[in-house]
Order: C-alpha cells, then structure tokens, then sequence
C-alpha cells in the first residue's frame, strides 16, 4: 500500500511552500483560481487518505498513526487555502469591481 506520508517534515515543509508560492501568485495576479489549485490537491489528498484508512488491513494497522497524522494535516492545509482563495477571491472582485456573491471573508472579520 502506498501511502503519501505529508506527516514526514521535509514533505510538510515543502508543500506548505509551494501552497505559500500559489498564495502570492494568486495574490499579485489578483486570480482566485491559481490558490483553488492548491485547495483541489487538498481535498484530493484527503480523499486518498480517508480510503485508505477505511481499507486498511490488519497487516497494515501500524500504518494508522500516520494516517490520522496525515489527515490532521489535510484539514489544516484545507483550511489554510480556503480562507487564502476567500482573501484572493475578495481581492479580484474589488480590483475588477465586480461584486462579490459573499462577501469573501465579510463573515470571519464580523465575528472577530
């Protein structure tokens, strides 16, 4: 079973670099779809990590621990570029003033 293990610390800092280059590009072109490629890969990975936590097998379960590792890791990443593709987002709709469907992040700032 093949397992991308995003838990090691070198893969981990590696992809948090190249989510952190997809923000500033999308950031300085003003395009929302540049920081969305990186939440797809996201939800992608943990949809392979889900199905392969689901369908471990006994011989594999030491594998689990890394597995929910990876996992915590996804949903911090997700939550990371969705709220940087909801900042690009806002900032193409102010620069090509167009309006927003939502707000883009008007709901976070209104709570804090």
């Amino acid at each position: 079973m093949f397992i991308f293990n995003i838990a090691n610390p070198i893969t981990l800092i590696l992809m948090l670099a190249i989510t952190l280059i997809l923000i500033f590009l999308g950031k300085e072109t003003k395009k929302g779809y540049i920081t969305s490629v990186s939440l797809f890969i996201y939800l992608v990975l943990l949809i392979w990590h889900v199905s392969q936590l689901l369908t471990l097998t006994p011989e594999l379960f030491e594998f689990k621990s890394t597995l929910t590792n990876c996992l915590a890791i996804d949903f911090t990443m997700i939550l990371l570029s969705f709220l940087s593709y909801l900042w690009v987002d806002d900032l193409e709709s102010k620069t090509g003033k167009k309006k927003s469907i939502d707000g883009g992040l008007d709901w976070f700032w209104s709570k804090v």
